[in-house]
């Protein structure tokens, strides 16, 4: 019989060493989510200078963006109009992107504090260790393979440091 732990019980002891961060990763997947919208931005914002300026056909989605871009009538020229759509599209980029940003930054934050906990947490067991074992042990390989060992945990379950920080 096998002594390995089957990995589904070893996600659900990883996600429960997750609950003390439950607070950070959760503002950081609702950053993520705010800023995806930003993502449209300049779809929307040619499908207004194509077809509600330089061939002006009528629907509602170029109404709604003749009202947002022309501010609410007040620019009415085709020049202006261009340029108040590269002005509205830069601004939304700029504040998605600040979304963006800090939700990769506190998603890299909080990986880094999960494993640094975690390989606290592997160490404080390996100091429980009765003296004997850690005699026959060299204390360099134990912390090699519990800290080479955290790394893959870490990896499997997307919370790399590297993983992360492509991500975010």
């Amino acid at each position: 019989m096998s002594d390995r732990v089957p990995s589904g019980k070893i996600l659900r002891r990883l996600f429960g060493l997750l609950k003390p961060y439950r607070g950070p990763i959760t503002l950081g997947v609702l950053l993520l989510l705010a800023s995806m919208p930003g993502e449209l931005t300049p779809a929307f914002a040619w499908m207004y200078v194509v077809d509600g300026l330089i061939e002006p056909k009528d629907s509602p989605t170029i109404r709604i963006c003749h009202e947002i871009v022309s501010l609410h009538g007040h620019i009415a020229s085709k020049g202006m109009l261009l340029l108040s759509t590269l002005a509205w599209m830069a601004g939304i980029y700029v504040v998605f992107e600040t979304l963006e940003t800090l939700s990769g930054n506190l998603m890299q934050r909080t990986a880094e504090r999960f494993i640094r906990d975690l390989r606290q947490r592997v160490y404080g067991k390996l100091q429980g260790q009765s003296l004997s074992y850690l005699q026959k042990q060299r204390s360099g390989d134990l912390m090699s393979r519990a800290i080479g060992d955290v790394r893959k945990r870490a990896a499997k379950s997307g919370f790399s440091q590297s993983s992360m920080r492509m991500n975010g």
